[in-house]
């Protein structure tokens, strides 16, 4: 396979990796820092997070081992039969595999902290895999400068930021909004204005960053135009300030709304016909859509060379012989 196909692969298998991960840290952050300390009423939710989070950690065992098997076929230029029999020098030899063995251990530690219920071996459990998540910046090509260094420090802000809010907007969907109707109307508001000040400061990092980024990575203005990285990547920026536009309005219009239907519940009065629950659930599922296809534009991103100046084509794969 080589070509097209090969990058189309390659970023559907970094691609799965982008959308486990934002699952993990979504369902990490969602039950730490978004869920009220006393618990009241939400037994049902703190459980289908966890599902989340298993899910995710178990969709992202199993798409590091794809990312692993084919960036050994890509070094060894061959089918399954070569990559399996690369594996040794990959993980052993180049910079992927350096960075692919921490993250595996970093997502073992992981499974085991979430198996207990304790607050503090969450915090652990999403320091950790926040850890994890600079292991990605660090074999990408932020790290053609080497790994601590300020693109790539940049850049795993960038990361953490998007997977905090785009993880978080998708446990907040599923786990919140379509929970069972035994979720008070009060927690509801108290949760989403919590994500609503978590998703401004995440906003905030990702902006600046992926300025950063995009300074460094694109040489020139019509580069984003005139070649394929360029064009994928305005297309990204176009899709993250839809997802911004959507979030907004639910801090804007809806949040406000929704704390007054809350009010009437309490008060007794008469609810709104037009729930704005079902509105902002609409909106954040529209959100979520939106940076599901961000996640496949940074996928198809790492697979292509960047327009810098005076840069000669750049290998994508970081397999590079140590």
């Amino acid at each position: 396979m080589s070509g097209p196909a090969a990058v189309a692969l390659a970023a559907l298998v970094r691609w799965t990796n982008l959308v486990a991960l934002a699952g993990v840290v979504g369902g990490l952050v969602a039950e730490l820092l978004l869920l009220p300390r006393d618990g009241n009423g939400l037994a049902a939710v703190q459980q289908r997070l966890r599902r989340l989070t298993f899910a995710s950690l178990t969709l992202l065992v199993v798409a590091s081992g794809a990312d692993l098997i084919e960036r050994a076929r890509t070094m060894a230029e061959g089918g399954i039969g070569a990559a399996v029999a690369a594996l040794p020098l990959v993980l052993g030899r180049t910079h992927f595999g350096v960075m692919w063995r921490l993250r595996a251990s970093t997502i073992a530690i992981v499974a085991l902290l979430c198996w207990t219920r304790a607050r503090s071996a969450g915090l652990v459990a999403l320091a950790t895999m926040l850890a994890a998540v600079f292991t990605l910046a660090a074999s990408g090509h932020a790290a053609d400068w080497g790994d601590a260094t300020a693109t790539t420090i940049v850049d795993w802000v960038h990361a953490s930021a998007a997977f905090a809010w785009g993880g978080g907007l998708g446990a907040l969907w599923w786990c919140v909004f379509r929970a069972p109707p035994s979720l008070s109307s009060a927690a509801l508001v108290t949760i989403t204005r919590r994500f609503s000040r978590l998703a401004l400061a995440c906003a905030a990092a990702i902006v600046l960053s992926g300025s950063f980024n995009a300074y460094v990575e694109v040489a020139e203005l019509p580069a984003l135009w005139s070649s394929a990285y360029g064009r994928v990547l305005a297309l990204k920026v176009v899709l993250v300030l839809g997802a911004l536009a959507l979030g907004a309005m639910n801090r804007y219009r809806l949040l406000p709304a929704l704390s007054e239907s809350a009010e009437r519940v309490i008060d007794e009065r008469p609810p709104d016909r037009a729930p704005a629950r079902l509105l902002m659930s609409r909106y954040i599922a529209g959100e979520v859509i939106l940076v599901v296809v961000v996640f496949g534009c940074t996928a198809l991103l790492g697979q292509l060379p960047p327009p810098r100046r005076g840069d000669a084509f750049h290998d994508a794969s970081h397999t590079h012989v140590e």
